[in-house]
């Protein structure tokens, strides 16, 4: 399932409202978010494993859709917020979540993140020692109230799933993740979390049971070594979702079911309280519940069919970055019955790396006609860039069968006012 809806003639609607409405007064390309099923996917992943293991949080992995009318329907629905910027930092202040209801995933952090976070009072998972270090010259004393959580290397870890580690940039192996806490402890912390991120798009359930189990023997060693309990233990995300038909989804209740047993299993000499669990959902929450809908600008037969349209590669990168492929539907095609052809979904850029999405069946496509591309609700607008020049796509939220824009088409002048001559003293932009 995902957030597009086939009516019966064919016509496709999001939320009950057809993308043929929105594109004809909204233009394309366009994002559309329907904001039942984000709420839904909520739902459905905080419940399965809360009903399992009472201490469980669910921080929603900013990254994947920082689009605040996105990010507010899940604090709404009690979502924690997991950030990597200040920016998402900015969003999740100006949405009203207080700190305690923020991560914030350091990854290299240069000294105005450390300030930033300095100056606040957000629980940190910090990717290294000396990211550490650091930091503490932002800081006025030792805060023992100040949760301190370190990352473990996820090539110290388990067999990553879905991602490639290279030499991985994140974290620590355990020995030194032992030794971070050591130091911690020494200079007075006394709050400690462990982190860590095996996976990306993982839809094989056993993974995260895992992955748990890893982090509860690291944890047990923290304590051996410190004295202090590890009091959260964050499995991460990566979280999977279908985006073929034929490729298999997550089962999230036996997921859950195996994390909760794994718990029990391994928890039952550990004093009360109990660990905080946390997961970093990105994708299962949103990525089902946005359609990139674009108009086809052009057809070119040959030795090999393309089909031209306005939202190219720098709209949705996901085919460029990490070789996916998406289900795409036709408006007004019936998906089932229509005859097909081979073809590649191609964009506008000057670029011969341009193809949207590659080898997939079409009905009979001509100029004007309408497509959507699914699963399109993660990684797609956040990854968006002006390369050519072109402009970022609008983005409207579907709610109650009615849309509101929640991000407006760039403009040019919005475009152009972010660019000065050497010559323009007055900074009014070109």
């Amino acid at each position: 399932m995902n957030a597009i809806v086939e009516q019966d003639d064919g016509c496709l609607a999001v939320g009950g409202v057809p993308i043929r409405k929105v594109a004809s007064e909204v233009g394309t390309p366009v994002y559309i978010y329907d904001e039942a099923r984000i709420r839904r996917n909520f739902r459905t992943f905080h419940k399965a494993f809360s009903r399992r293991y009472e201490r469980f949080r669910t921080y929603f992995s900013m990254k994947a859709n920082f689009v605040p009318a996105v990010v507010a329907a899940l604090v709404s629905e009690g979502a924690g917020l997991d950030c990597s910027s200040m920016f998402e930092v900015a969003i999740a202040e100006a949405l009203g979540v207080s700190p305690e209801r923020m991560l914030f995933t350091m990854c290299y952090p240069d000294d105005g993140v450390l300030s930033g976070l300095g100056k606040r009072t957000i629980p940190v998972n910090f990717n290294g020692l000396n990211e550490f270090r650091r930091f503490r010259s932002f800081i006025n004393g030792v805060d023992s109230s100040r949760l301190i959580s370190f990352r473990l290397d996820p090539a110290d870890s388990i067999e990553a799933e879905g991602i490639k580690l290279l030499g991985t940039k994140f974290g620590l192996p355990e020995t030194e993740v032992i030794e971070a806490f050591k130091e911690a402890s020494r200079i007075g912390f006394c709050r400690f979390g462990l982190h860590t991120m095996v996976g990306s798009n993982v839809t094989r359930s056993g993974h995260f049971s895992a992955v748990v189990a890893r982090l509860v023997r690291v944890a047990e060693a923290v304590k051996a070594a410190t004295g202090v309990p590890v009091e959260s233990i964050d499995m991460g995300g990566g979280f999977g979702i279908p985006y073929g038909d034929a490729d298999p989804g997550l089962d999230i209740d036996q997921t859950a079911g195996e994390v909760a047993e794994t718990l029990k299993k391994m928890l039952e000499a550990w004093a009360e309280p109990l660990p905080w669990v946390i997961a970093e959902p990105g994708r299962y929450l949103v990525g089902d519940a946005g359609v990139l809908v674009a108009s086809v600008c052009g057809v070119k037969r040959g030795a090999r069919t393309f089909v031209g349209i306005d939202a190219s590669s720098n709209i949705f990168m996901r085919r460029v970055l990490y070789g996916t492929s998406h289900r795409v539907l036709v408006d007004g095609h019936r998906a089932v019955g229509t005859p097909t052809e081979a073809v590649s979904v191609c964009g506008q850029l000057c670029d011969n790396n341009d193809i949207v999405v590659s080898d997939i069946r079409l009905p009979a496509v001509r100029v004007g006609d309408l497509v959507a591309i699914l699963d399109a609700g993660a990684y797609g607008s956040v990854r968006a860039s002006n390369f050519g020049a072109w402009p970022l796509p609008a983005e409207v939220m579907v709610s109650d069968g009615r849309y509101t824009v929640v991000r407006e088409r760039q403009s040019v002048a919005d475009f152009m006012r972010r660019f000065f001559l050497p010559a323009d003293t007055s900074r009014s932009g070109l």
